[in-house]
């Protein structure tokens, strides 16, 4: 099966477990359980980074998380993850103006149920290009 140049992460919180689906036209890792988003996060990333190593396709490819952390009905408010000097730092693409940073994927979730007004309409987008995940 051929590498896409699209590899979505679905990471769900279920109870205290976040569980990990992938969803691709082409060649993706299993789907797992860790016991923490910065685990599912950085376990995903490892698998796809080994996955498109020293393949062509790392040049183009991006992996994107959509992260649920909270129940409802999300995607009404899309917190768009960067990274800016070791921090994750979470911005509306809607333009309400929510924007705010954390130190690590668990305290950037304690932060959304912070300044998220109605964290049920709410997820987080992270795109990563694989090239940089290889290197």
């Amino acid at each position: 099966m051929k590498l896409a140049t699209l590899v979505t992460c679905i990471v769900e919180r279920e109870g205290s477990r976040w569980d990990v689906i992938w969803v691709s036209d082409g060649k993706s890792p299993p789907d797992f359980t860790e016991d923490s988003v910065g685990a599912a996060l950085d376990k995903s990333t490892s698998q796809v980074a080994t996955l498109y190593m020293n393949k062509a396709e790392a040049a183009k490819a991006e992996l994107q998380f959509a992260i649920y952390p909270w129940q409802g009905k999300p995607g009404e408010v899309i917190l768009d993850i960067t990274t800016d000097a070791g921090d994750l730092v979470a911005t509306d693409i809607q333009g309400s103006g929510i924007s705010f940073r954390a130190s690590t994927p668990e305290v950037l979730v304690e932060s959304g149920e912070r300044y998220v007004p109605d964290t049920s309409k709410a997820m987080f987008r992270w795109i990563r290009r694989v090239r940089d995940l290889t290197s």
